[in-house]
């Protein structure tokens, strides 16, 4: 049993829904699933009740959570101590929007005292310092703030007509969404209907290879953030919308990094480049 299975399973717990939990912790709903029935398999009990929509402790469930809640609280403040004393240097996903990394790269040119620590594993992404997100965070243990727009885009067969498109025009098309009830999920549909019309939502997934081939074969049509597109098979191309249509992303921090000499530095540092080139 590893530490940052529980602390997921933490997550999955206080989201209720397994591809929020995922979206929250910046990692794959397969992934996070398969965790999850891993450690299951492990404990001998199901932690879960499961519906269409939610899912609930079980009695063993509840058990668990609480007694892995308070270790974790108490390993997290014992972690805090020693990371507070040191001031020169900050752990970020390996996988952040690429103005962020423009803006680590000319911070480290300004700050080359302080080393950054692309975090890889599953168990340094759950501790760094500072990440990127669309999604509102638990303002109880982070603090966020907007620092740029990310521009959306549609994807369609290959043969569609010329960039950039009007949305409207795609009213009667197949949409294929993100998963079910999340943030992503809810941002497509708004904007779908901003655009006049209710779209008719054939699947939610976050498979990107997958939903290119149902786009490819099937001649339906996705919304999705510039950050999310992967390579593109030649059956889909990536169109503009016109009017375009954005998502907020912010920057979010425990509330302890900003005990960190670096963090208040770099923190710093990221609101004036994004007010200077006007993506705040």
């Amino acid at each position: 049993m590893e530490l940052t299975h529980i602390r997921y399973f933490c997550k999955i717990a206080e989201c209720k829904n397994v591809t929020h939990a995922a979206n929250e912790l910046h990692v794959s709903q397969p992934w996070l699933s398969r965790m999850l029935k891993s450690l299951e398999s492990e404990l001998g009990v199901s932690l879960f009740s499961r519906n269409h929509r939610q899912m609930l402790l079980t009695a063993e469930g509840e058990v668990f959570y609480r007694s892995a809640k308070s270790a974790l609280d108490t390993l997290d403040s014992a972690t805090n101590i020693i990371r507070s004393s040191s001031q020169n240097s900050l752990a970020v996903p390996v996988s952040i929007h690429p103005p962020l990394s423009a803006a680590i790269k000319k911070f480290q040119e300004l700050h080359p005292e302080i080393s950054i620590f692309y975090a890889l594993s599953a168990k340094e992404r759950a501790e760094v310092d500072f990440l990127t997100t669309s999604e509102n965070t638990d303002p109880r243990k982070y603090e966020a703030i907007p620092i740029f727009l990310e521009e959306m885009f549609l994807l369609a067969p290959s043969d569609e007509a010329s960039d950039p498109v009007e949305l409207i025009h795609f009213k009667d098309r197949q949409f294929i969404f993100p998963g079910d009830g999340s943030p992503a999920s809810d941002l497509c549909l708004n904007i779908c209907k901003s655009a006049g019309f209710t779209p008719n939502i054939i699947m939610h997934s976050d498979d990107f290879v997958i939903n290119q081939r149902i786009i490819a074969t099937r001649r339906c049509v996705m919304l999705i953030p510039e950050s999310r597109i992967g390579n593109l098979s030649p059956e889909v191309i990536q169109l503009h919308l016109s009017p375009p249509e954005f998502r907020q992303i912010f920057l979010a921090y425990p509330k302890r990094d900003l005990q960190s000499r670096a963090s208040k530095l770099f923190l710093d540092f990221v609101c004036e480049y994004f007010s200077t080139t006007n993506r705040i």
